[in-house]
């Protein structure tokens, strides 16, 4: 099991492609990419031999390149040996991003959240 608290800075790199479509005929396509800066921080804590809960968030984009991005996860975990556990856990996520004005005005304004479960492998 690892526990602590780990610091991050980067970087995510957004790719957004749509079409938009009326009575089943093309009327637009485009894309927009671009990079936000990030902070984030993890945390997992032992709760007993086998289980353990993770905490994590990340904030970002400051104006740079998203207005904001943000997002929050939080886990049990289940150790079944000391480098494998599997875990149950639920997130939100969350990006307000925008470019141009009028008629080329871009807005990329989601947040998206659900439950998740995975299977965690650490090397040691």
């Amino acid at each position: 099991m690892s526990d602590g608290l780990d610091l991050l800075a980067g970087g995510r790199y957004f790719d957004v492609r749509y079409e938009l479509l009326e009575a089943g005929s093309q009327q637009a396509e485009s894309s927009e990419g671009w990079i936000d800066p990030l902070v984030a921080a993890r945390l997992e804590l032992p709760l007993s031999s086998r289980w353990s809960l993770k905490l994590a968030s990340h904030l970002g984009g400051f104006g740079l390149g998203s207005d904001l991005i943000w997002g929050a996860e939080g886990a049990v975990l289940y150790n079944l040996l000391e480098n494998l556990a599997v875990g149950l856990g639920y997130r939100v996520w969350a990006v307000d991003y925008s470019s141009g004005s009028g008629e080329t005005l871009f807005a990329y304004d989601l947040t998206h959240t659900g439950p998740g479960i995975g299977v965690i492998f650490r090397s040691n």
